[in-house]
């Protein structure tokens, strides 16, 4: 009877263990997927029909030259008059605040919390090993 219950105590203290080390290795493996987030740009992330998921914060700032340029250059064909008259958004003086927009996408990061991050995070990295 006292071998028997020696025995179940030892499955169970065997079990914990094993459950305390798996949380354990758990946790620094989503602290290191986290840590790793902290200068990339969280998947599915747009500017228009822009995508800026896994760049860098410097990388995105460099691109996102690329893409306003391209935006601004766009014409817009206006008919007066009988008469097709062509301007670019530039021409019109539409700007667009490329310091205002890395702003909100570093805000957004940090206000979601590290749960979500890893949601967010984990989904994509199984979508793309597909």
């Amino acid at each position: 009877m006292k071998d028997k219950k020696s025995k179940r105590l030892l499955i169970i203290s065997i079990l914990i263990v094993v459950l305390i080390f798996s949380y354990v290795y758990l946790c620094i493996y989503n602290f290191r997927i986290l840590k790793e987030y902290d200068s990339l740009i969280l998947p599915n992330t747009y500017i228009g029909d822009y995508d800026v998921s896994y760049y860098s914060y410097e990388y995105c700032d460099k691109k996102l030259d690329e893409y306003i340029e391209e935006l601004l250059g766009k014409k817009i064909k206006f008919n007066i008059n009988s008469k097709d008259v062509e301007y670019s958004l530039k021409d019109l003086g539409i700007s667009i605040d490329k310091k205002e927009i890395m702003n909100r996408i570093k805000k957004y990061q940090d206000g979601l919390s590290n749960s979500r991050k890893l949601i967010v995070v984990n989904r994509n990295i199984k979508s793309r090993k597909k």
